[in-house]
Formats: C-alpha cells, structure tokens, sequence
C-alpha cells in the first residue's frame, strides 16, 4: 500500500494579491470572531435562561 505524501509547504508564486493584501486582517481578526460570538451566546442565554430564574427583586 502506497501512501501519497502531502507538502504543506508554501510556494512564493501561490501567493495572491488578495491573499497578500487581506492576511494581516484576517490574522488579527481570528481572535476576535469567537469572542463576538461567545458575547452573544451569553447575552441570549442571560436574557432567556438566567433572567427567568430571578423571581424575587432582591435577586435581580
């Protein structure tokens, strides 16, 4: 059985101008995508879980 070895390393002619334009974006902004999605998780299940539960004034 033979097995098809895959280069993963990049070739300087693979690079576009968009690739080459965008990449500092897209590296900064990586981080950034979950902790937004994360937020609004939160935000709703506060708002649809959590607030519910908080019968009594004191409490809220």
């Amino acid at each position: 059985m033979k097995v098809k070895r895959v280069g993963f390393v990049a070739i300087p002619g693979e690079m576009t101008a968009a690739r080459e334009r965008y990449s500092l974006l897209l590296t900064a902004l990586a981080p950034v995508v979950p902790q937004i999605i994360g937020s609004a998780f939160n935000i709703w299940y506060n708002t649809t879980v959590i607030q519910p539960l908080l019968v009594s004034p004191s409490l809220k």
